[in-house]
């Protein structure tokens, strides 16, 4: 590798070519209370990067705020060329991201299939029927309760859900909030198996994560967040360093 191509991997920036998703200088909240105080982050096509850092960090505040769910302060959000600052969140979904945010988020009184179909209610029905059997390779398990209410889903199946509904616009980008969050740790596991595998297949993803063990090892880039500034990046390798064992892989 050549030397600025290290350097900037040494940066938490990717090491060849133009970002996909750049982050710059940026200053974000909601309304006039600042979470974000100059955050740098930068993700190449094909990346899977991981957001560690506290509780009230600024961590959701960031994948946020690519969605255009914050109030921008300072600073840039760049995509593809695209300055998201200047768009709706029905504009930047456009561009070719999506988002799944916290919590197992799914329309309780739909089925399997409709909600599937909500995530690609404006496609042809031919392209949204493609989809889908993409979205349920993925999730085989989602096929066997294709006309179950998502009510009635499992918390692991409902965040399966949450994951393949954004997928079925078939996004460059997918931001995804704590996807591990509650769940037992057989369905972490396939969860996180999951998410490497839609990166193998070419999605490029940033995910805020608190198992930062399990985030490390299937990531390309990683962030540190901590009171809203990045305060280390950099590779997998990331998980070597002793503060971030001591403090979010629990000593290991």
């Amino acid at each position: 590798m050549a030397p600025a191509a290290r350097h900037r991997e040494a940066r938490g920036e990717p090491a060849h070519g133009a970002p996909l998703l750049e982050l710059r200088k940026l200053e974000a909240g909601y309304g006039a209370l600042a979470i974000l105080k100059g955050v740098d982050i930068a993700l190449g096509e094909g990346d899977l990067a991981v957001i560690i850092g506290p509780n009230g960090s600024g961590k959701s505040t960031t994948v946020k705020s690519v969605f255009a769910l914050t109030t921008r302060i300072a600073g840039s959000i760049v995509f593809d060329g695209h300055d998201l600052t200047r768009l709706e969140t029905h504009e930047i979904v456009r561009l070719g991201i999506s988002y799944v945010p916290q919590g197992r988020l799914v329309f309780d009184s739909l089925t399997v299939a409709e909600n599937l179909e909500m995530g690609g209610y404006d496609l042809p029905g031919d392209v949204r029927a493609e989809r889908m059997g993409e979205a349920l390779a993925l999730f085989p398990q989602l096929g066997e309760h294709l006309r179950k209410r998502a009510t009635f889903l499992s918390g692991g199946q409902q965040q399966m859900l949450s994951i393949a509904r954004a997928l079925m616009r078939r996004p460059r980008l997918l931001l995804l909030d704590e996807p591990s969050l509650g769940l037992d740790p057989k369905t972490q596991a396939l969860i996180f198996s999951t998410i490497a595998d839609i990166r193998s297949r070419g999605t490029t993803v940033m995910m805020v994560e608190q198992n930062a063990h399990q985030a490390l090892r299937i990531c390309t880039r990683a962030y540190v967040i901590e009171n809203g500034e990045v305060v280390a990046s950099g590779g997998p390798e990331l998980a070597r360093r002793k503060r971030i064992q001591d403090l979010y892989l629990g000593g290991r």
